[in-house]
């Protein structure tokens, strides 16, 4: 699972053109706030390609679905849609594909009664951002049309199975999110890209408890609560 994740001091033009996008569309993006735990239901840049090309925009991290009541769909197995174990995400896979631009996400390693011990920041070991393989469709909200996004995830490598049994699908390179994107990739050229990121790419370290609360927005979210620390295990 992932439900938060990190797009900290970076502004959306630089985020553009890590992406290589050409233009933004959504909402007036000049309201958008950089956030060091970004939560679901709120309005994040997504980079999306079309016939129009490739364009940034905001939309709302959640799917809303009767059946869920009050809870955003904010996840999706990939590789159990992609399998057709899970069938309902199956045209947005073929169409509306999307990435989610993250700095890092978090995870709580929990104990043997699912209760949280302590939160993890995960980043990719080099790189100050990377993205997050999603989907998007649009939906109702008070009346208007908007855009909204999930996150796809994966089975875990060998550092994160300790703490969570899944991971989000992480785009490693320009090619991965080139293939993701291109609407001509079909879901067999796409099929290789749902995998865990090898374990030496990913940076682990503890974080404090403030995490916890969605209130807390600043970066000392980011800092190791333990000094030196780069991996959770040693």
């Amino acid at each position: 699972m992932c439900g938060r994740y990190s797009l900290d001091d970076l502004d959306l033009a630089r985020i553009a053109q890590f992406f290589a996008s050409e233009s933004t569309i959504g909402p007036a993006t000049s309201t958008w706030q950089p956030s060091y735990n970004v939560c679901p239901m709120t309005h994040e840049p997504i980079v999306v390609q079309d016939h129009e090309g490739r364009r940034l925009g905001l939309t709302r991290w959640g799917w809303k679905r009767p059946f869920l009541k009050n809870r955003p769909l904010i996840n999706a197995r990939g590789d159990d849609i992609l399998t057709g174990k899970t069938t309902m995400f199956s045209k947005a896979l073929r169409e509306r594909r999307c990435v989610i631009p993250a700095a890092n996400f978090y995870e709580w390693r929990r104990d043997e009664h699912d209760k949280p011990l302590a939160p993890y920041a995960i980043a990719m070991l080099n790189k100050p951002i990377f993205g997050m393989a999603g989907l998007w469709e649009t939906e109702y909200e008070d009346g208007c049309m908007i855009g909204t996004h999930l996150v796809l995830t994966v089975q875990p490598n060998s550092v994160m199975a300790p703490i969570h049994d899944r991971e989000p699908m992480i785009l490693r390179s320009a090619a991965d999110v080139d293939c993701w994107l291109n609407p001509a990739s079909t879901v067999t050229d796409i099929a290789d890209l749902l995998i865990p990121v090898p374990s030496d790419d990913m940076r682990i370290w503890q974080v404090s408890k403030a995490v916890n609360s969605i209130k807390n927005k600043g970066p000392e979210l980011v800092v190791p609560v333990i000094k030196d620390q780069n991996f959770l295990w040693n």
